[in-house]
């Protein structure tokens, strides 16, 4: 599809509002994100235009909750898993210890739910039987169940008395307990074997644990079998129609709990799983009975590999792949099939080789998937990787995609690399492929929104005024939480597809106003700055609720009263109609200017999993002061003559400085300091190679100096003007 740029421009949006202004009316704004539309590139028919609100509608108002304890004993939030659909509850992730006595070493799972007073934190974290601070003891997240009521812990200590085999085993945390869920037959249990949690139904009541070695009487060992676990009990789910045992097993296509989109349903009673070795086949097991899925209209297995793509939350609809011809319309070399367990029906969807499958609506209905054939006859280039949409009707091309994505659209839809609304009719995703008319510099991310209503593709995480953009953007999750982007399905978009997030280092709206990352929305009424964008601190997200009332980041950046913990990332929500009651006492003289206190540490005795009590006693710091030295004539003389300046910042308290540098908007240096007490550091500024190319041009530049401290109330910013002397022969000119 060839696209023409037409550069056009409009109107952004009603002016922003000043403090006074808000003064004036009564209205405390000093804890909500500020927010501004702006029109955003949109390819439309194959054209380029601009996407531009219609009426000028106000965006809701967000207030910033604190979500994590204010008192975390020394540690900081390191990641975010997702939220629940209702946007209530959030899991997140610690390296160190959040006051309580883990054995994790490298990371720690929380809870936080929201009650009417404000956020409580519960450790999520297993116990093991003889804790020791080695590595042999450490403990990883596996998995949470999807109202996070249970979480899952891998690790290779003894997680109970007979676990001596010195490998991987689970241990599920529910109720306040730590429960080893992976025994062997026979005890103590000497399998030197690892054992994997791979799929849990959403109130973690029923799991499916991978493992080679025996849990059960009959079953040999030294083959992957799938075995559930429940309340009626442990169940050999891996069998084949007859209940023969399966040579081996995987669930759904053998990509872990958080890879495989819905292989074990919502209620744990039924799963789709595929064999191995040898040619795979796909089946279902449902209520103690198994069903061969890949089967022909004879009824016989299909002659090539299938792979399991997607299932309906219920389990009544199931999608895959194979080369095998298993429809009377199918043509040789498979394609795309969708089976219907309430009616029996086996439907090709496509012909022709499928990569993976991105997202898919929620019955199933369709399907955003990745090929290098030209699903769509005579579009895209041949043997490229191209995104689709495929319906009954068949496929629709939308883009060309990198093969640098693979590892999302190739894991199934948990890689986040996209999000989908529950009909389908809007996708977001994220691609190094370089699409016409988007402002990004080669190799980097961009985020996009596919509206299929009227099949637009919006680049959202461009530059509105089409400056090209030099940093890359990601969605939920992507490159954030510890371990593969795998262990964080968290939206991207919310169920309606109104509002889409992500996250990008680029300041993309004139209200950010520091060069890290920050977490932005875009929805009908254009793009919106979600986390603040506060100089001191960078914010990543974490998910959006379905609703889209709530949007989960984390941040060091101070965005409520209550977080005094100077500079520690937090996890916040920015939810409409938010907010608490203050519980905190007026900041007076003596409580402002009192020394640190040490943090209050939640001690709950080994072995259980304990509630922080909000609201905590916190230490009350008080905020460093800085002043910046004038930049005077003679030095912006020397700094327009050698390219570089020296600028003096003094401190009141130890603080990490930052100084950026902007020509036009854009950062053309940055200057740190991490200083250990109160003093003076001296930052170097210097101009790039651009900046110095522009100068010699133009014999000028006007110059933006921000200069930020970690923990200030603001950012300090100035305007610099450099004029570059005039050599003698550009004076006889």
């Amino acid at each position: 599809m060839e696209l023409r740029n037409l550069h056009q421009r409009s109107g952004v949006g009603p002016p922003r509002r000043g403090r006074a202004a808000a003064a004036r009316d009564g209205v405390d704004r000093t804890s909500t994100p500020r927010r501004a539309r702006r029109a955003l590139p949109v390819l439309v028919g194959g054209l380029l235009a601009l996407a531009v609100p219609t009426t000028a509608v106000a965006a809701p108002e967000r207030v910033f909750e604190l979500v994590s304890p204010a008192a975390k004993g020394g540690s900081d939030v390191s990641g975010g898993f997702f939220a629940t659909p209702d946007g209530d509850a959030v899991a997140y992730e610690s390296f160190a210890v959040l006051g309580d006595p883990s054995h994790a070493l490298f990371s720690s799972t929380y809870v936080a739910r929201r009650q009417a007073d404000g956020w409580k934190t519960t450790s999520m974290q297993a116990t093991v039987a003889d804790p020791n601070p080695t590595l042999l003891d450490a403990t990883f997240p596996a998995g949470l169940s999807a109202d996070l009521s249970t979480a899952f812990a891998a690790g290779y200590g003894a997680f109970a008395a007979g676990d001596e085999n010195f490998s991987q085993d689970i241990a599920r945390v529910r109720d306040g307990v730590s429960e080893w869920v992976t025994p062997a037959l026979t005890l103590p249990d000497a399998n030197v074997v690892d054992s994997n949690v791979v799929g849990t139904s959403a109130d973690g009541r029923s799991f499916v644990v991978s493992t080679t070695k025996p849990m059960l009487p009959g079953v040999p060992g030294g083959a992957a079998q799938l075995y559930r676990r429940g309340p009626d009990g442990l169940e050999l789910v891996s069998r084949l129609p007859g209940e023969l045992v399966s040579n081996g097993a995987r669930l759904g296509n053998g990509r872990g709990l958080q890879g495989d989109n819905r292989a074990i349903s919502a209620d744990g009673r039924t799963l789709f799983f595929t064999t191995f070795p040898g040619v795979a086949q796909l089946y279902m097991r449902r209520d103690g009975q198994t069903k061969l899925i890949s089967a022909d209209t004879t009824g016989a297995p299909g002659t090539a590999l299938t792979t399991y793509r997607a299932a309906t939350e219920d389990g009544s609809r199931v999608l895959f792949s194979t080369p095998s011809r298993l429809t009377a319309d199918a043509p040789v070399g498979g394609g795309l099939y969708r089976y219907d367990a309430t009616t029996g029906e086996l439907r090709l969807m496509v012909a022709g080789t499928i990569t993976g499958v991105m997202q898919t609506s929620d019955d199933l209905s369709v399907a955003y998937v990745v090929s290098s054939a030209q699903l769509d006859p005579g579009m895209g280039t041949t043997n490229q990787p191209k995104l689709f949409r495929v319906t009954d009707a068949g496929a629709k091309y939308i883009s060309p995609i990198a093969a640098q994505d693979s590892y999302g659209w190739t894991w199934g839809q948990g890689g986040n690399v996209g999000g989908v609304s529950a009909d389908g009719s809007q996708l977001v995703f994220q691609t190094r492929a370089v699409l016409a008319g988007a402002n990004l510099r080669p190799n980097r991310v961009g985020v996009y929104r596919y509206d299929a209503t009227g099949d637009a593709l919006t680049c959202i995480s461009c530059h509105p005024d089409s400056t090209v953009a030099s940093d890359g953007a990601s969605l939920t999750g992507a490159d954030v939480s510890y371990g593969d982007p795998g262990a964080n399905p968290g939206r991207a978009i919310t169920l309606d597809g109104r509002l889409a997030v992500f996250q990008t280092a680029d300041a993309l709206l004139p209200e950010d106003e520091n060069d890290l990352f920050d977490v932005y929305g875009y929805d009908d009424d254009g793009l919106h700055l979600i986390s603040g964008g506060a100089p001191e601190g960078e914010a990543h997200v974490i998910d959006v609720s379905a609703d889209g009332r709530d949007v989960f980041f984390f941040t060091n950046a101070s965005l409520a009263a209550d977080d005094v913990d100077n500079g520690y990332r937090d996890v916040y929500t920015a939810r409409i109609g938010g907010g608490f009651p203050s519980t905190e006492p007026p900041c007076t003289a003596s409580t402002c200017d009192r020394p640190d206190a040490p943090p209050t540490v939640f001690t709950p005795q080994i072995g259980s999993t304990g509630v922080f009590a909000e609201p905590v006693d916190p230490p009350v710091r008080k905020r460093p002061t800085f002043k910046v030295e004038r930049i005077s004539a003679s030095a912006r003389r020397g700094w327009a003559r050698s390219g570089k300046t020296r600028l003096r910042v003094r401190v009141s308290a130890p603080a990490k400085i930052t100084v950026r540098t902007k020509l036009a908007g854009r950062t053309i240096s940055t200057a740190r300091s991490d200083r250990k007490s109160a003093g003076t550091s001296r930052l170097t500024l210097k101009l790039s190679k651009s900046a110095k190319a522009r100068l010699k041009r133009t014999g000028r530049l006007r110059l933006t100096v921000t200069v930020s401290v970690r923990g200030a109330s603001k950012a300090k910013k100035v305007t610099v003007k450099l004029i570059a002397r005039k050599t003698t022969k550009q004076a006889g000119r």
